[in-house]
């Protein structure tokens, strides 16, 4: 193996939780180290070696659209793009925030991460539509498949559209998707982005009728802040409308019913009985939805509907 080299990348990110920091960005001077494998030296190619350029344009994405208390977290969301998303088996990467400390130049942090260190993690999806809504539900699907690792489902819900400008549109239909993905948040979200652009979804604008929504609304059991660089939005996770509206909580409660919302520490199906009543399952008609075989989908049975769904795509 041998060893890459990314020495002293400077970059402005919201960092601290002290009250002068809170809101301010700061410099904060970053130092990577990377295995990489021989073959681009032996071989003389660019195609061979890892793309430098490339890298640090992603680790600059996003650790410049996030806000952090530690730069143990910045560390690690830095040793994590270097290691799941541009394939370096091992990573050492040194955080330095300059001035932190009184009467010190610097206060820094070295993490050392290999591919081995990084799990799969649990992903809740939501996906919406209310133009040929059981077509494009049933196409999103089996494009999920393939970013995805397995897939489960809930039911579908016919819901009214809700919302300044959704008034004289037609019924959504809703769903709640669970699966696995090695994909940080900024990545999945562009994945998603460009699956709802495929489907023909225009980006920007929420109050016209929709071919196809994603949404991550729970990641694990982790609290997560982020921004894409094209967008002027930040956003939450959890999704703060699981707490709110009923076409969100319902599908997420109807797949995984026990799982515990990291923050308020309550079972999804809570959530869900506080919001919507008892018989939450009941509170929007559900939707039969087919595969192309005539099957109809039931509630986590997936491998085989997704498979048939192929030739609608």
């Amino acid at each position: 193996m041998d060893l890459l080299e990314i020495n002293d990348l400077r970059l402005r990110t919201g960092i601290g939780f002290s009250q002068h920091e809170v809101g301010k960005l700061q410099e904060i001077v970053v130092t990577i180290q990377l295995k990489i494998s021989r073959k681009a030296g032996k071989s003389d190619c660019v195609e061979d070696c890892l793309n430098n350029r490339t890298l640090t344009k992603d680790i600059i994405s996003l650790v410049e659209n996030k806000k952090y208390n530690l730069i143990e977290a910045i560390a690690e969301d830095i040793a994590r793009v270097c290691v799941q998303k541009h394939g370096a088996p091992w990573a050492k990467v040194k955080v330095q925030k300059p001035n932190a400390l009184r009467f010190a130049e610097y206060s820094a942090v070295s993490v050392e991460r290999c591919s081995e260190d990084y799990k799969w993690e649990n992903v809740h999806l939501l996906i919406g539509s209310n133009i040929s809504p059981e077509e494009n539900i049933a196409k999103v699907i089996a494009l999920l498949k393939e970013k995805l690792e397995g897939l489960k489902l809930s039911r579908a819900f016919r819901t009214p559209p809700v919302g300044y400008g959704y008034e004289e549109q037609d019924d959504f239909i809703n769903m709640a998707v669970l699966g696995k993905t090695n994909h940080d948040p900024v990545s999945l979200k562009k994945i998603l982005r460009k699956l709802e652009t495929q489907l023909g979804s225009v980006p920007g604008n929420k109050n016209v009728p929709r071919t196809i929504d994603i949404d991550i609304a729970l990641w694990g059991e982790n609290t997560i802040q982020f921004k894409m660089t094209s967008e002027d939005i930040s956003y939450v996770i959890p999704d703060p409308d699981i707490l709110s509206l009923a076409h969100v909580i319902i599908p997420l409660a109807d797949l995984t019913p026990d799982f515990m919302h990291p923050v308020e520490k309550k079972s999804l199906s809570s959530i869900a009985v506080e919001l919507c009543g008892k018989n939450f399952t009941s509170y929007f008609p559900i939707v039969d939805i087919y595969d192309a075989n005539n099957k109809e989908l039931t509630n986590g049975d997936f491998s085989a509907f997704a498979d048939s769904l192929s030739v609608l795509l």
